[in-house]
């Protein structure tokens, strides 16, 4: 894995934009959705 994270909507496939993040910026989303962050 590079220094960025590309991400997309796969139910989109090639005409979906690619977001892209820094390992920084992905690892802090990853920990808020580990923590419930994101939970309704």
């Amino acid at each position: 894995m590079g220094a960025t994270m590309a991400v997309r909507d796969s139910k989109l496939a090639d005409a979906s934009p690619v977001l892209m993040f820094d390992r920084g910026a992905w690892s802090d989303f990853l920990a808020g959705v580990n923590a419930g962050e994101f939970d309704r």
